[in-house]
């Protein structure tokens, strides 16, 4: 039987840093620096034959899924 299986997923993404004053916020416009941000990390998940899960997304409301495996 098959079903779903996730094991050892990691999702980042990068973030424009923020300058403290006049004069770094105008070269972080030409120049700008970012940082990694860390979104989950090293997640395991299974989902069996049969099962029901709810999954949503922040773009706001009825963006919801119920999905059946």
């Amino acid at each position: 039987m098959k079903g779903i299986r996730v094991r050892g997923l990691s999702k980042s993404f990068a973030v424009k840093k923020k300058e403290e004053g006049p004069l770094p916020s105008l070269r972080s416009l030409v120049r700008p620096s970012y940082t990694e941000k860390l979104a989950v990390h090293d997640i395991d998940l299974t989902v069996e034959p049969g099962r029901r899960w709810l999954s949503w997304a922040r773009t706001g409301p009825g963006s919801r899924r119920r999905s059946r495996c």
